[in-house]
Order: C-alpha cells, then structure tokens, then sequence
C-alpha cells in the first residue's frame, strides 16, 4: 500500500472512530439526563409520602382528643350529681289511668335496602270503601308502600309453525330460531339455567333434575346427563381460550394462595384434608383473570406451564417458583416484583 493510500485509510479510520466516540457520548448524555430525572422524582415522592405522614399523625391526635373528650361526657353523665331528676307527671284526673305516649317505630335505627336492581312495578290502589265516591272527594296526596315479591322459574313449550309455500316453481320455507346444540329442543336460556345450578351452585345433577320437576318441567336424568356433557365441552374450550387470551396480553400480574381440599383417599397419617394451591393470571391491558389448578401442587412447574409463550411484564411476589422466570429457558419475560409480599 503506498504512503498516500495508507493516509487515506488512515484518515476515514479516524473520522469512523470519532463519529462512534460522539455517539457514545450522546448516549451517556442522555442517561445522566434520564438518571437526573430520576432522582428528582423519587425526590419528590418521599416529599409527599413526608407529608402524608405527616397528615395521618395529625389525623390521629384530632381522633384522640375527640375520644378522650366523649369519654369525659360520658363520664359526667354517669355522675351522680349531672344527673337530672326526672318531672314526676300527675294525672289530670283521678281515677283514670294515664296512657303512655305511642313510641315511634325506628326499626332500631337499622335503613331498609332499597334494592334499585329490581324491576319496578307500580300499581295505584284507590279506596275500597262502599261510602267512598271518586267524584266528590279531593285527593290529597298518597305514600309508597313496597312489598317484594319473587316468581320461581317458569318453563313454556313454545311451538313454531313453520309454513311452507311455492312460487314460481321455488319453495319458500321460514326459519325457526336455532338451537346452541345440534338435533336439541332446548334453548340457551335452559342450558344455561341447568349449568348455573350444576356448577356455579355446586349442585349434583340428581339435585338439578328434582329442583326442575319441583318447578313444573319433568327433566329426565340422561337428557341432563347429555346437555351438561355437551356444555362441558364448550365451556373447556372457552377454558383454554382464556388462557391463550392471557398468555397473549403484554403485563400480566400473578400469585398463588391455598385452600383445603377434601381427599377421596386418606393419606397414610389418616389425614382427608390437604392444603392445595391455586393459581391465577390478571392481563392488565384486557382485564381477563384466569384460575389454573394441578392437584394443589405450588411447583414452578405448573407456573411454567402456562405461561409458555408469553413476552412481555410479569408483576409477582418474592415466591421461588418466579425467581429464574426471564433467566435460561424462559427469555423473553420481565420480571417486576411486587412491593407487597403475596398481592400482585
């Protein structure tokens, strides 16, 4: 290479070194700029957590006084000398008992729900009386009585007419409303009634069937058998739905807590009762909460299994089971834990 060339290379050597020396500089312009923002915000969060401390002690002094001067009021009521004789009444009259004054009915100072999720139903009830006449009286007002009242399920067998007709050598047919499941008579709104006592209220099938015949609609236990089945199955795949829809959000939070569960069979110590764990996902951006459950076990393992796939935050506890999610095999996972132990 001859001396001009090698000056040559030499030189857009350097001017490439030197653009990449003021772009690091830029760089760390900007993060001391960023690390300066930083610490005037938590500057100014401990600020307010000052103050706010500050406010709640003196919260609590006004609540004392104000305790300390009831306590010195009911202390002076009970005082021999504050107490007030009572006025001894005489009747007006002697020989006639005098009547007590009627108390005034407060419910024991208890306020009656109002229930505003109930449908309303008003009805103007006039007066009955044989010496009553709407045309020469004034009316004057009224006053609202309420009274609850409950109707138990009611079953219709509701028959459609499906006609028929030809025109211009072309059929012409209408169309009932169609069922959730194929070659079935029952509506959406029996299905879901059935399931609604089969699994949200814990209810053993021969129990739903009784609970329908009580109320007028003789239901056969197979028929049950097989419209809770298929509904099982839908309900599973709406299961697993959810919990492709969670995996998929960009920040979920999560954590884990027990509850006893019955054995079928007796551990060896003759115990019928473990502690199980259960699981659950909140996507943060989608609001969808999501329970998984394997056997009551708190291993990694379940944790790992259900959140295979997901990139994005994860916000949990100090738990061991999240501590190398985001390290090794799991990439792709932030981990953000949480200030308070236990809630995400």
């Amino acid at each position: 290479m001859k001396k001009n060339e090698l000056i040559e290379f030499l030189q857009r050597q350097n001017e490439f070194l030197q653009g990449r020396l003021d772009e690091a500089l830029a760089s760390v312009n900007s993060l001391t700029l960023a690390n300066e923002k930083l610490v005037a915000t938590v500057d100014e969060l401990r600020k307010q957590i000052a103050s706010l401390e500050d406010v709640i002690k003196g919260k609590g002094e006004e609540l004392n006084k104000e305790k300390a001067a009831r306590q010195a009021v009911q202390r002076l009521q009970g005082s021999p000398s504050e107490r007030q004789a009572k006025p001894v009444s005489t009747p007006a009259t002697t020989g006639t008992r005098q009547q007590k004054p009627e108390k005034k009915r407060t419910n024991n100072g208890a306020k009656r729900k109002t229930h505003p999720e109930c449908e309303v139903e008003t009805v103007v009830v006039e007066p009955d009386s044989p010496d009553f006449n709407p045309e020469a009286a004034t009316f004057i007002g009224e006053c609202d009585v309420v009274r609850y009242v409950m109707e138990p399920m009611r079953f219709k067998k509701i028959i459609y007419k499906v006609r028929k007709y030809v025109q211009d050598e072309k059929i012409y047919k209408g169309s009932a409303p169609a069922a959730p499941l194929l070659n079935s008579q029952y509506t959406s709104s029996f299905i879901a009634g059935l399931t609604e006592l089969r699994y949200l209220h814990c209810m053993p099938l021969e129990n739903a069937v009784e609970y329908f015949r009580a109320h007028g609609f003789d239901l056969d236990k197979g028929t049950a058998q097989k419209l809770v089945s298929k509904v099982k199955i839908h309900l599973e795949n709406l299961y697993k739905a959810l919990g492709q829809a969670i995996v998929a959000d960009n920040y979920i939070c999560g954590d884990e807590t027990y509850q006893k569960v019955r054995l079928q069979v007796a551990t060896p110590s003759g115990r019928k009762i473990k502690k199980g764990y259960v699981w659950v996902f909140v996507g943060m951006t989608t609001g969808l909460v999501y329970f998984f459950y394997d056997d009551g076990s708190r291993s990694a393992e379940v944790f790992e299994q259900h959140i295979r796939g997901f990139s994005g935050a994860f916000q949990c506890d100090y738990y061991s089971g999240y501590r190398h999610i985001g390290i090794g095999g799991m990439s792709g996972i932030k981990v953000q834990p949480s200030a308070i132990a236990g809630k995400p």
